[in-house]
This record gives C-alpha cells, structure tokens and sequence, in this order.
C-alpha cells in the first residue's frame, strides 16, 4: 500500500494545543501530516482511520510527555509505530515534550528535544524534525573559502571591518572604529560642479560630442572623470580628522587581510544625488581598498523586514518569544 503522508503524529489530548502548532508548521514546510484532529470526520470510526493513518505513513513521531505516557490509546499507538519501525517500515522519532522516563526501546531511539525550546531554538528544533522526517542528514560543514588553521593556534580569522561615513550639510561622522570621529564639511567647490556637469550630460545625451569630450584627444576620459569627482568629494568631505581615522582602518584592514566596507548616511536630501560610490581619501593609505556602499535608511528597513516572501514556523502554544525582525550592520 502506498504510503500517503510523511507523518503520522501521536500525542495525548492534554498536549493538543502545541501539537496543532508543531503540524501545522510541518504542514508549512511541506510535509503530508496526518493528525486526528484534521484526518477523522464524524463519519469515521476512529481505530480504522487510525489504523489507515499508520498504515499509510513514512514515519511515526511520539510526542514524549507525563500525560503521553500514561495514554493508553497513545501506549498502543507507540506499540504498533515501534513494530513497524522494526521491521524498517517506517521511522520513528520521540519528540521530547517535557521531563518524562521514556520506555528503554523508545529511549534508545535518536530524539529530538523541545523542552524548554522558544523563539529561534523552537524554529530550528521544528527544522531539525522536518529534515529527520525527509530522511536528511546533516552533512559536513560547507566549504570555506580557505584552509583552517591548526588547533590551539594563536591565529584568530578576523571579518570585514564595517564602517559608516554619516554625512550632513555641516558636518562628518565616522562611526564604527574605536571612537567616533568628526569635523565640519567644506563647500562644493566650483570645479567639482563643473565635473558633475559633465558627467550628467554623459548619462542623459549620450551624443557623439559628448564622447569627444569623455574620449577624445586631450579630454578627461570617463575614468579620469570619475576619479576627479572622487577626489574633490575628498577633500570636501574627508580632509582632516575623519580622512587620517578613515586611512588608519584602511591601513589595519590591510594588516589583518580584511576587507573594510564603508557604508554612506546621506543625512542632507540636497547631497544625495551625489556619486558617492567614486569618493577617493585626500591622502592615500596605501594598496588597502575599502569597497563603497549606500546605507539604507530605517524607514526603508523596516518596510523590507515586511515584504512578502519569507515564511517563519509559528512559535508553539503558550511561547513567550516575539519576534523583533532580522538585525543588519547598521
């Protein structure tokens, strides 16, 4: 006979309300579950919709808890889920509900423990018996990008060093190293609007003139004409205190073989629009890099942690955990 659910969950009517959430989120992972509660109507007698239920499933959980063990129609459950397990029909699972002395066969079986389980300790407990009841195994760790080092080494593998540049109309932040630093900005100097100028009549008329003028003999070229906008936004925005804070992380991202992120704060609507992606350092660190980013604003976090697309088992009955959306660098 053809198997036709996953799962076939026993459990005592006193654990009823957390097992109608850990189906349901089994259910929502894609599982065929068979619960008692959603596989007999009024019409049926019940032993032999039981009996189709284990009959007819892949595998068997046992919801371990005082009042399961003490369940007579939950004992005869566990009997016929353990001979089949026996004889390789199916796999049977103990789910650990709560403190209770589990029978020796059962014990000897790997389970999966809830006690206590809350917030993202549930949500990764309910993925750990969803991949049991597909027949998963964990596996080795992914590959890393590079080799380990040996034990007890004094090496300690460092990540990205992020860093924020918080610019506003009068004033720089940088924030992310050991203390904050800050200083006044400079105007726009008259050059750098006039490279501006030419940049945005290369993005928006794209003529045969303008490529002479990014191209041609004597002119700047794209290239130079980014690296020149870079570097006066430079020195409007980074020369002093900011720019020697901002070299030194360069230069320690280079010592420690680490990238080093910036991410830009537009505080000011009017800069903004600004290429910000092309700023240059006034004075150069030396070879280290530091890959540019725009921060994104609250507002527009909070409106992504609500977008649709991403599905979260729901917490059990009775949980005190509430979520507080994923957490990003700045």
């Amino acid at each position: 006979m053809a198997a036709t659910w996953d799962v076939f969950i026993s459990y005592a009517h006193a654990d009823q309300d957390w097992v109608r959430t850990l189906a349901t989120n089994l259910h929502n992972l894609g599982l065929a579950v068979f619960r008692d509660e959603w596989e007999i109507g009024s019409a049926d007698v019940l032993v032999h919709r039981l009996d189709e239920g284990l009959l007819r499933s892949r595998a068997g959980v046992l919801v371990v808890s005082p009042a399961s063990l003490a369940s007579l129609w939950v004992r005869a459950e566990y009997a016929a889920m353990m001979q089949r397990a026996v004889e390789g029909q199916h796999r049977l699972i103990p789910v650990l509900l709560a403190d209770a002395e589990m029978p020796p066969l059962l014990a000897s079986r790997l389970y999966i423990d809830f006690r206590h389980a809350d917030g993202p300790v549930y949500t990764a407990k309910v993925q750990e018996l969803a991949r049991a009841l597909r027949g998963e195994r964990p596996g080795p760790p992914p590959r890393p990008d590079q080799g380990q080092p040996p034990p007890d080494t004094g090496f300690r593998a460092t990540g990205p060093l992020h860093y924020r540049l918080q610019i506003e109309r009068h004033t720089i932040h940088l924030l992310g190293g050991p203390e904050a630093v800050q200083q006044p900005a400079n105007a726009l100097d008259p050059t750098l609007e006039q490279r501006l100028w030419e940049l945005a009549q290369a993005r928006h008329r794209p003529t045969p003139d303008d490529a002479i003028l990014l191209r041609g003999p004597g002119g700047a070229g794209l290239d130079a004409l980014l690296e020149q906008i870079g570097d006066h936004l430079g020195r409007a925005f980074l020369a002093g205190p900011v720019a020697e804070a901002l070299s030194a992380a360069v230069a320690e991202a280079t010592r420690l073989h680490c990238p080093l992120v910036l991410g830009m704060d537009i505080r000011d609507e009017a800069l903004a629009a600004l290429p910000w992606e092309t700023l240059r350092l006034p004075v150069r660190p030396g070879p280290g890099a530091a890959p540019v980013c725009r921060a994104v604003p609250s507002a527009l976090r909070a409106r992504s942690s609500d977008s649709p697309g991403h599905s979260w088992p729901a917490p059990p009955a009775g949980s005190d955990w509430q979520s507080g959306g994923p957490k990003r660098p700045w």
